[in-house]
Formats: C-alpha cells, sequence, structure tokens
C-alpha cells in the first residue's frame, strides 16, 4: 500500500488533502472527476426481434449515454477554488438485440472521449484566464519554478 493510500481517510474531504499536501509538499491540488450513465431501452420496432432475423438486422434497441468530466483546482491551506472546468457528452443511438453491447461501449467510449477533449479545452482557458486574474488578486502569491516559461505554447500532438 502506497504512503498516499495510508495517509487518506474515508470521508475525509480537506482532511484526507491536508494530509496529502504534507506529505508531497503541495500548495494546489487538482482533482478529476468523472461519471457516465447509460440508459437503454427497447424501440417499437423490438416487436420485429420474434422474426429471429430481425434481432441480426433491426436496430430495435436504444441507448443514450450522458459523459461528464471535471477538473477543479484548490488551494489547499485556504481551500479557495481557483479553478473548474468541464466536459459533457450526450450520445443516443440505436443497435440491433446481438449488436447491442458492442456499439453501446464503443458510445462510452466515444462519450468519454468527447467530455474530456471538451474539459480539456476549457481547462487551458481556465488556465489563461487565471494568469490574467491572479497578478491583480493580493491573496494570490504565484512563485513559479527557475527556468518555467509562463508563456510557453502548449502543442497539441
Amino acid at each position: 500500500m502506497s504512503a498516499i493510500a495510508r495517509n487518506m481517510q474515508p470521508g475525509g474531504g480537506f482532511g484526507n488533502l491536508d494530509r496529502i499536501a504534507a506529505l508531497l509538499k503541495l500548495d494546489v491540488v487538482a482533482l478529476i472527476s468523472f461519471d457516465q450513465v447509460q440508459n437503454a431501452g427497447a424501440t417499437g420496432w423490438s416487436f420485429f426481434y420474434w422474426t429471429g432475423i430481425g434481432a441480426y438486422v433491426v436496430e430495435g434497441d436504444q441507448y443514450d449515454i450522458l459523459t461528464s468530466v471535471e477538473t477543479t483546482v484548490f488551494d489547499i491551506k485556504s481551500r479557495r477554488l481557483l479553478m473548474r472546468a468541464g466536459g459533457i457528452s450526450n450520445i443516443k443511438g440505436a443497435a440491433t438485440m446481438v449488436g447491442f453491447s458492442e456499439r453501446a461501449r464503443e458510445a462510452r467510449t466515444r462519450g468519454f472521449d468527447e467530455a474530456l477533449r471538451e474539459m480539456v479545452d476549457k481547462l487551458h482557458s481556465e488556465v489563461k484566464s487565471f494568469r490574467e486574474r491572479a497578478p491583480k488578486d493580493p491573496n494570490i502569491r504565484l512563485i513559479l519554478p527557475p527556468g518555467y516559461n509562463p508563456d510557453a505554447v502548449r502543442t497539441t500532438p
């Protein structure tokens, strides 16, 4: 068991963050969460499944997948929320009874990718905004590591 895991308490909230911050010498922490919900059901076309061949040909099952990914950045000592960025994806589709599991799995993966991409784009905007407002906020003191260039352009592969 890692030192971090040993320092975590159920329901610990900021208490857990305080312990981890002391262990790793952190001032700020980014927490990333995600949630994904899938609703599925039969459409009016599913009665064709009774024909046997219908289960392979007719897209009589539908799915609706909602995915949410969020990053929050906190100053641990003050418990102040410094920035937040979220991404959401909602994918709807239909499949045959036989192909439902595979199509729904692909849609869940695509939904997570879409929500994550949206969250990352928003997080870049939030970081840029934070860089602009932080020097004007007397409650924020930025200490950048030697050699760090905040104006460096991030390239995406």
